[in-house]
């Protein structure tokens, strides 16, 4: 025979056993629900490891009371791990959504406020919420943070308990920003399927900073072990965000750095037109490079070629990615984002070896010729980016590091821009593979750049009285390896300083979707400059650049 809890009024708890005898052991109030003290000083002695494990008897109360599993469960959420969190989340809901009481239950803790009401007329219903307190009274409740409101045609065709319960510490449901810092729940009875009306829940904003934050309505899915906004629409109020939704269950507003729409739609359109003029220039490049290959034996110009290259795909995947993101297909939203992160990779990757190239150009002195050059510099420039993504591939089997993100908006619909790349819940592999990756790359192909310009202008001191050279020449010259080497890349700095961080995103969106084009010119002149077969030292050295 199953096991249940059941409350007599405010004064009394019953325990039904295996053999259904009712055993009545005397309680006293616990903010407004019950606790039994015979059973309260044996929780610490009695074996939670229920709270974790894959599913809970809902029923079962031989070994322990409502009361004493809460306080478990209050007890371990500010250690709890990420791969237990879901098992303890789920457990608990079960647990208040099945216990049968004859009177209402509220209890708060540390880490918990919960509040189980019995629905017993047909009417909208209000329920207010501080850290510490529930009522369905405003005036009861002093600055409280949620207001729930379930209106009368839900309440029609659902009349059971319903369960509101607060988690006060996030951790449980990862890292993400959450507004007041604290999750929600809620639920009618035991069913969690598409409701026939929309309920509200409301989050009062604590500090006037958040509005600088874009809001979003989410509910943690347990299945996929993160936040989804299906479901819920977001009302952005002066003093409070309501998040109208069809469906029961945790719930919380994320906040996160948002781009005024108007911005962020012609960012898009810059970028996309860029990238597009950059493509027909890569294949214009290769194009060149076929036809004229005999012509085009220095190793810069190969290095040239496999710039080109991952340039042109990881234009390509760009534009591709947005349209792969639509089809809400998860496989192919992983291999999207993996393929994309590849080509971003091996773009940095190959500034760098130009770099490098550039370094044994004009700093090395002495023979420095190296057997099967070209094949290591490939090797480095295609090899190590797979050994690194295919790293985070497998790391994120279980972890879903690729797959779909967001990028936020803010208009009067809170539309998000979709693509599949690295997803927002593991930033840290973004900042580390990217920005720290591109972070060294960038140093070390300024110093050459700078190191270049050095030895431009000696050169030209030197034979300033011999003849005549226009300095337009040497602008081009410093021009043309600031797009090979990515130097331009680097305005992705600027754009972490609110003042210019507006102009700083057009002004790296126009110049790097641009990339292509500007890699073309340089091919192009570099092509003219060596048919010409100028004896000069510095046509020379400009055309083994």
């Amino acid at each position: 025979m199953g096991h249940g809890v059941r409350f007599r009024g405010r004064r009394q708890w019953e325990l039904t056993r295996n053999l259904g005898t009712p055993t009545v052991i005397t309680t006293r109030k616990y903010f407004g629900g019950t606790r039994t003290e015979a059973h309260n000083m044996n929780c610490t002695e009695k074996d939670y490891s229920t709270i974790n494990k894959d599913t809970v008897d809902s029923g079962s109360t031989e070994d322990s009371d409502l009361c004493c599993y809460i306080n478990q469960v209050d007890l371990i959420i500010s250690d709890v791990t990420q791969t237990s969190s879901n098992k303890m989340i789920e457990n608990l809901e079960r647990i208040l959504e099945n216990v049968h009481l004859t009177d209402d239950f509220s209890t708060s803790n540390n880490n918990l406020v919960i509040n189980i009401k019995q629905m017993k007329k047909p009417d909208d219903y209000h329920l207010y919420a501080n850290l510490h307190n529930t009522s369905d009274s405003e005036g009861s409740v002093m600055n409280h943070v949620v207001e729930v409101h379930l209106p009368k045609a839900l309440m029609q065709s659902n009349r059971k308990n319903f369960v509101f319960c607060m988690y006060k510490n996030k951790k449980p449901f990862n890292n993400d920003t959450v507004m007041n810092e604290f999750v929600v729940g809620v639920s009618l009875g035991n069913s969690f399927s598409t409701l026939e009306v929309f309920f509200n829940i409301s989050f009062v904003h604590q500090t006037q900073n958040n509005m600088k934050m874009k809001h979003t309505c989410m509910f943690w899915s347990t299945s996929d072990n993160k936040w989804n906004s299906s479901g819920c629409n977001t009302i952005l109020e002066t003093n409070k965000t309501t998040c109208q939704c069809n469906h029961m269950t945790y719930f919380a507003v994320l906040l996160n750095p948002y781009t005024e729409t108007s911005n962020l739609i012609s960012l898009t359109y810059i970028t996309q037109v860029g990238s597009t003029i950059s493509i027909v220039c890569l294949v214009l490049t290769l194009i060149m490079y076929v036809i004229y290959r005999k012509s085009f034996v220095e190793h810069s110009t190969q290095i040239h070629i496999n710039l080109a290259i991952a340039l042109l795909l990881l234009n390509i995947n760009f534009l591709l990615n947005v349209i792969l993101a639509s089809l809400n297909s998860v496989i192919l939203c992983v291999f999207a984002a993996s393929a994309l992160h590849y080509f971003l990779l091996c773009t940095f990757t190959w500034m760098a070896i130009e770099a490098l190239h550039l370094y044994r150009l004009l700093c090395k002195v002495y023979n420095t010729y190296m057997k099967r050059y070209i094949q290591w510099l490939c090797l480095l420039g295609w090899g190590f980016p797979g050994l690194v993504v295919i790293s985070i591939l497998f790391a994120s089997i279980n972890q879903n590091i690729y797959g779909q993100s967001d990028i936020p908006s803010k208009d009067t619909n809170y539309v998000n821009y979709s693509m599949c790349y690295i997803t927002e819940k593991y930033k840290t592999v973004h900042y580390v593979t990217n920005l720290g990756y591109f972070a060294l790359t960038f140093t070390f192909t300024s110093i050459m750049l700078g190191i270049t310009v050095y030895k431009i202008y000696s050169l030209n001191a030197n034979q300033r009285h011999q003849e005549s050279r226009k300095v337009w020449k040497d602008m081009c010259t410093v021009l043309g390896l600031t797009s090979l080497l990515g130097t331009t890349w680097g305005i992705i700095f600027f754009t972490f300083s609110q003042p210019i961080a507006l102009p700083a995103l057009y002004l790296f969106c126009i110049l790097n979707s641009m990339h292509g084009l500007f890699i073309f010119l340089w091919f192009y002149c570099s092509k003219k400059t060596a048919s010409k077969g100028s004896s000069g030292t510095n046509t020379q050295d400009s055309s083994r650049l």
